[in-house]
């Protein structure tokens, strides 16, 4: 029977073998331009045929994936947009969605209060519309946000529920997201020893769920706890640099928001102080250089 413990999956499947991980073209690492391009054109068709229903589905994508491309400014005004036009037609889910994505964005930038205040504001409406008290992404995001303001208890029972909810439904990646989420309480209170667990715990459902981009989300959160380890700066140094060819295809903004930004570059900038900066680049591009198959196999070693 299936289970939804990857390393029992992953070792019940090793006889047979996993499905081996494609490598991504570079036509693949790309941050969407085509996809925005298509976007902004069935915008400009809608706005020219005042067609207002049609303008907030595109407002809406487009927001999205201005904030993936770091255009905060323009995210926000499609968003602030799209909302204005879901009142106007009284969409009140649609409006509570953009408040959510609003506040995401004020968390990405470590922008604490008015993530919260956002937040709150599409839990109310989620829970006037379906008579629920919590919901998956909005805790998640709550979680993190009670995690960067110190309140531990609070982020583990918001991130405890959510990785509950996220077993039953079987979405390994989004069950991935919920145990990193874990882990880096973990390592915020200081228990390497349980980051570590989650982070591996992670690392094996990405790699069960065949999905090889999401792998470098836990090849830099290992990279992270490796490097706080006492002689293990080569092995870190060598996770960053296969966690780096990936990042363009989840977004070329990914590691240059604040709110991971310090904590990365502190780490960086530790590497090469042990290291010296020629040998911590060489080490880097050897990361860098592994297919998927290999990063997965060194980061499973950490």
């Amino acid at each position: 029977a299936a289970t939804l413990d990857p390393l029992v999956n992953y070792q019940s499947r090793g006889e047979q073998g996993l499905s081996p991980l494609p490598e991504l073209a570079p036509a693949a690492r790309n941050d969407h331009t085509a996809e925005r391009a298509l976007f902004e054109e069935s915008l400009a068709l809608f706005r020219a045929v005042g067609d207002r229903w049609g303008q907030a589905g595109n407002l809406g994508a487009l927001g999205h994936l201005y904030f993936c491309w770091g255009d905060r400014e323009a995210g926000r005004a499609m968003f602030e947009e799209n909302i204005t036009i879901l009142r106007e037609f009284g969409d009140v889910e649609g409006v509570g969605s953009g408040f959510a994505h609003l506040g995401r964005d004020a968390l990405a930038h470590d922008e604490l209060e008015p993530a919260a205040r956002l937040l709150d504001a599409s839990l109310a409406i989620h829970r006037d519309l379906y008579q629920k008290e919590d919901d998956v992404y909005l805790d998640f995001l709550a979680a993190e946000i009670a995690r960067r303001r110190g309140d531990h208890a609070q982020a583990l029972r918001l991130s405890s529920r959510v990785l509950g909810a996220l077993r039953k439904l079987g979405n390994r990646d989004f069950v991935a997201s919920a145990l990193d989420g874990q882990g880096r309480i973990a390592r915020s209170q200081g228990d390497a020893a349980a980051a570590h667990a989650l982070h591996r715990e992670a690392l094996l459902m990405r790699r069960e769920a065949g999905h090889p981009i999401t792998l470098a989300h836990s090849f830099h959160a290992l990279a992270l706890l490796v490097a706080a380890r006492a002689g293990q700066a080569e092995r870190a140094a060598r996770l960053f640099g296969a966690a780096e060819p990936y990042h363009a295809a989840l977004y070329a903004y990914w590691a240059a928001l604040p709110i991971w930004r310090a904590e990365h570059e502190q780490a960086v900038a530790a590497l090469q102080a042990q290291l010296g900066q020629a040998r911590a680049a060489a080490l880097w591009a050897e990361g860098e250089a592994m297919t998927l198959e290999q990063a997965f196999a060194y980061a499973l070693e950490t």
